[in-house]
């Protein structure tokens, strides 16, 4: 006897996941990172060394998954995030620690030309079954953020100012020590919505975003729904979204920040 899953797949007019599909697509659409390995890093043109140049792209590959980083501000003499043997603490990405300067990282490749669904972790509204996108990080100095971003953004070209984005859901980490969820719809303006979590020194929090097939999209604070929350915002039918994490440092500057688990797919593989 088998499993009991449908060994089949089908042409579904709205363009919905047959089960055969949805079984094969599942582990490709899942990664679990706990950045326990030494990564390794080129540059995303030639695959050469990494760049920190403003505006630069660079290749990241750890022992769950191959992201890109595109680095924020005037440049980096800290081409790369630097992970931690020693403490076990994970991937610091502060990389050079000064004011207004950062980067962003893509879960996957930033795939903006045509088939851009085709990328590990981008995921189609309204074609995917729900999926979700948590991380947990470190943070040495929550008042350095300025801000820091976790969620799920439009598959578009990397942005130097973050509002430049047409289309995300993410939850937003500022220097005062707030957590907001900022969204913005076909770039029609940013709208911030104050949980009245605040974030503090030398602790690990984590953050999740779960979207369903609709587009709906929730919002967890260390695995609760946050205390002042968000429920009316939904990506369009059509619309491919890749998770990513944006760290932009603030006067206090964040100081070491450390990626400590990552971990995305469909709903049915969470945990």
């Amino acid at each position: 006897m088998g499993s009991g899953l449908i060994a089949y797949d089908r042409n579904v007019a709205d363009g919905v996941l047959g089960p055969a599909k949805f079984n094969k697509a599942k582990n490709r659409k899942y990664v679990y990172d706990a950045f326990d390995v030494r990564p390794t890093f080129a540059a995303a043109a030639g695959h050469g060394a990494p760049v920190g140049t403003t505006g630069a792209t660079n290749i990241m590959r750890t022992g769950a998954g191959t992201y890109e980083y595109f680095v924020l501000g005037a440049g980096q003499t800290i081409v790369a995030p630097v992970w931690d043997p020693t403490n076990g603490k994970g991937l610091d990405i502060a990389l050079d620690a000064i004011i207004s300067e950062g980067l962003e990282i893509a879960f996957g490749p930033n795939i903006v030309t045509a088939g851009e669904d085709r990328g590990r972790l981008n995921f189609k509204i309204g074609t995917d079954k729900g999926f979700f996108a948590r991380l947990k990080i470190y943070i040495t100095d929550a008042s350095g953020f300025g801000p820091f971003h976790f969620g799920f953004r439009k598959v578009q070209a990397f942005q130097s100012t973050f509002t430049s984005y047409t289309d995300y859901a993410a939850l937003e980490l500022q220097a005062d020590l707030d957590i907001l969820i900022a969204t913005d719809l076909n770039n029609a303006g940013e709208v911030a919505t104050d949980t009245t979590q605040n974030t503090a020194d030398t602790s690990s929090r984590e953050f999740e975003i779960r979207v369903t097939q609709q587009g709906a999209v929730s919002f967890l604070i260390d695995g609760l729904v946050p205390t002042v929350n968000r429920t009316n915002f939904s990506f369009d039918a059509g619309d491919v979204v890749i998770p990513f994490c944006r760290l932009l440092h603030a006067t206090d500057v964040a100081e070491a920040t450390f990626l400590q688990e990552f971990e995305a797919g469909y709903l049915p593989e969470r945990g």
